[in-house]
């Protein structure tokens, strides 16, 4: 049974792919930042849930042991959104979302999963393609991009599988 650490587990996706890794008899950890709130969740006593907020980052703590050594992490966590344009992506956000990984990558997580955003693309019409160039134009867009090359540029020294998800537009229930 493959154990997968999904952080950010609360919001909007992490509801619903908890209840996917589940469904598939995989063994989940959730994190994130309010137990309150993933107490109400359907899913919350069939995994193993570790209260965590980067926030407290330390970097004297192994967090791949944290965690209980995950087979991979599914990493949705992001703080401050949907205020797109704040300093505070790049300023907190990034640093403690790339020491977070890094830590877990360093200690031995050999499988990452992070979500990106369509804004890495920046303001473009008609089709898309993950071959084209980044060209963020708001703070929450450079963050991410610039965590995705910071990720890409540690594979040439630690191997470890990293799949960036650029995320468009969610809709469903529970999202505005």
């Amino acid at each position: 049974m493959k154990k997968i650490l999904v952080t950010g587990a609360t919001g909007f996706i992490g509801n619903y792919l908890i209840k996917t890794l589940l469904e598939k008899n995989c063994q989940v950890i959730a994190t994130s930042s309010t137990i309150e709130k993933a107490k109400t969740a359907s899913w919350f006593s069939q995994v193993t849930y570790i209260p965590f907020t980067l926030q407290d980052y330390n970097p004297s703590v192994n967090y791949f042991s944290f965690f209980g050594r995950p087979d991979a992490v599914i990493h949705l966590a992001w703080e401050n959104l949907p205020n797109y344009k704040a300093a505070y992506h790049l300023e907190e956000n990034l640093p403690r979302h790339r020491a977070f990984l890094e830590n877990l990558i360093s200690n031995g997580l050999t499988d990452l999963t992070v979500t990106g955003t369509c804004f890495e693309y920046g303001m473009q019409e008609g089709c898309l393609s993950e071959e084209m160039p980044a060209k963020p134009a708001n703070s929450y867009a450079q963050a991410k991009d610039a965590l995705r090359r910071s990720l890409m540029a540690m594979q040439k020294n630690v191997p470890f599988s990293l799949k960036w998800v650029r995320l468009f537009y969610m809709y469903g229930k529970g999202q505005s």
